[in-house]
């Protein structure tokens, strides 16, 4: 997006019928605003237009040959003369007024006698000027002008002479010439193949406000939630709020030149405290360039989040504690991912850093349970613990404090499982969406964390395996059958935490292995163990108080 503010109007949002709604007003006069995006022009004489009344003037009767108007929609065209290629305004030279093609009104003493909404130019049209569309925007809404790819020229104020900006949307690949002040234009949509010959031309980025792709999401925040999103953010910041309580979706019209999502206060996301954990799915549009402190902090039913191609910076808290969230996009024009950012994001498992982002603040993908993360060179700064019990990163550039807080950092990856290096001493991780893990001979340590929050359901733990860290199993939620090796000697704290299905244990183990604090939380049926080891397991605290049936192994 490429934006050129000077357009300043006065703004005013006004309840009607429960909705807030916004206003420009400028010299006493007022309308509402909504964005416009049309279809492309396919008529090759055929001028689309919407307005208040049926148009009558000099330049229709001479050069057209048909004008057919619906009083109840409001919609109309005309049908141009075969050798009609420009539009331009009429010029009286004996009382020395211009008027523009819809109206005989002189437009130096006063206004168009006509309320234009939108006009599409078809394909005859390769020039507009002589203040063809001048004074069109009228009280309800701004003017909407599509033009074809047949465009090549616009001079005399053809747009420009309009009362306020217009939306426009232009097709031609190749930017048009134009004058100075022949275009006032609010936002611009060109084609994606045009964008970047567009937002390089000088006359073009001084005559819009903002550039944009046709067919972007300029304005419009489109969510969905169990219930209508309330906050004091949406009604500061917010013209219009649509929401259908049986799709559960809905959207908010931005008001002009909010370009931040942020928090109202501490406790408080800009989507609202009472609302918050109703949010199920944001898109936000390119108007939005920074997601500020805890803007959707806490929002812990928000399953995704789509960004726009302009987001800029992801700050501290944005998203963290958002247990749900499975699917967020980092566009490639975000250089700061702030402290906690993503932190707590138990339900995606893996995410693309792009080559944009310069800096990656402490704790920012902390407890989430992303398997292997790449974050790109153009990192330099790394904050604390900023991977905090992560599988892995891959990572080579100049950024100091590794492994900031990740269990490996280049590791070694195999059969979606990473080790520390080739030799697959220590297991470090596995893909989370693993439903079945088969763990080599060569692993001697379970590292914390390592096969955490995974759909596997069967668990054999080689011979080769001494320890198994904090963590290692926990929330494994479809975990039926577990065996522990013979060499097992220390199972760390919480191992086997929140695998509710795991009623069933077999250990190997001649010796009963060191357990720490809640180990086998939901195991307490039935621990199967070697036959001469039967009493010890009995007599062990820590084993006798997790399993109420230790039982000899079945030969």
């Amino acid at each position: 997006m490429k934006t050129n503010i000077d357009y300043n109007p006065n703004f005013s949002v006004r309840v009607i019928n429960g909705v807030a709604k916004l206003f420009i007003s400028d010299n006493g006069k007022e309308r509402q605003f909504k964005p416009f995006n049309p279809e492309p022009p396919v008529q090759t004489n055929k001028l689309l237009y919407n307005a208040n009344k049926k148009p009558q003037s000099w330049w229709l009767d001479a050069n057209c040959y048909a004008n057919v108007y619906d009083e109840n929609t409001g919609d109309g065209y005309l049908l141009l003369n075969p050798d009609v290629t420009e539009l331009a305004g009429i010029y009286d030279f004996e009382n020395e007024i211009m008027k523009n093609i819809f109206s005989n009104v002189n437009l130096e003493d006063g206004e168009s006698d006509i309320d234009v909404y939108s006009v599409v130019v078809p394909k005859q049209i390769t020039a507009l000027s002589n203040a063809c569309f001048a004074k069109l925007n009228v009280d309800d809404d701004l003017s909407n002008v599509t033009l074809p790819e047949t465009i090549n020229s616009i001079t005399s104020s053809a747009i420009g002479g309009s009362k306020k900006p217009v939306n426009l949307t232009i097709y031609a690949t190749t930017p048009p010439e134009i004058e100075s002040e022949s275009l006032n234009v609010y936002v611009c949509y060109v084609p994606e193949e045009a964008f970047d010959t567009y937002i390089n031309n000088d006359d073009w980025v001084d005559s819009c406000n903002v550039i944009l792709v046709i067919g972007e999401n300029f304005n419009k925040i489109i969510y969905t939630a169990t219930t209508q999103l309330s906050s004091t953010w949406i009604t500061n910041n917010c013209s219009k709020h649509v929401y259908d309580p049986i799709t559960q979706e809905g959207y908010l019209i931005l008001n002009p030149y909010v370009d931040n999502i942020e928090k109202i206060n501490d406790s408080t996301p800009a989507f609202g405290y009472n609302s918050k954990n109703t949010l199920i799915s944001v898109t936000l549009p390119s108007q939005i360039k920074y997601i500020d402190d805890g803007a959707f902090r806490s929002c812990s039913e928000l399953k995704s989040a789509i960004l726009s191609k302009d987001v800029l910076l992801i700050d501290s808290n944005a998203f963290t504690s958002c247990f749900k969230l499975e699917t967020v996009n980092i566009p490639n024009s975000v250089e700061s991912i702030g402290a906690y950012a993503f932190a707590s994001c138990f339900g995606f498992y893996s995410i693309e850093i792009p080559n944009s982002v310069q800096t990656i603040g402490s704790h920012a993908f902390a407890n989430d349970y992303i398997f292997n993360l790449n974050v790109p060179d153009s990192v330099t700064v790394i904050g604390d613990n900023a991977f905090e019990s992560l599988c892995n990163i891959t990572y080579n550039g100049t950024a100091t404090g590794s492994p900031w807080g990740a269990l490996g950092v280049n590791g070694y990856i195999e059969n979606g499982l990473v080790f520390n290096d080739e030799t697959k001493t220590i297991l470090n991780g596995c893909e989370h969406s693993a439903e079945y893990v088969d763990i080599p001979n060569t692993v001697e340590d379970i590292e914390r964390y390592a096969l955490r929050a995974t759909k596997i359901r069967s668990v054999v733990i080689p011979d080769s395996v001494i320890t198994i860290g904090p963590h290692a199993f926990e929330a494994n939620s479809n975990l039926e059958a577990l065996e522990i090796g013979c060499n097992v000697s220390s199972i760390a704290d919480y191992a086997f935490q929140g695998c509710p299905l795991l009623k069933n244990v077999t250990c190997y183990a001649i010796n009963p292995p060191n357990l720490h604090t809640g180990c086998f939380t939901w195991a307490t049926e039935v621990l199967y163990v070697p036959s001469e080891s039967v009493t010890a397991y009995q007599n062990d605290a820590n084993w006798s108080s997790y399993f109420a049936n230790i039982l000899p192994i079945e030969i």
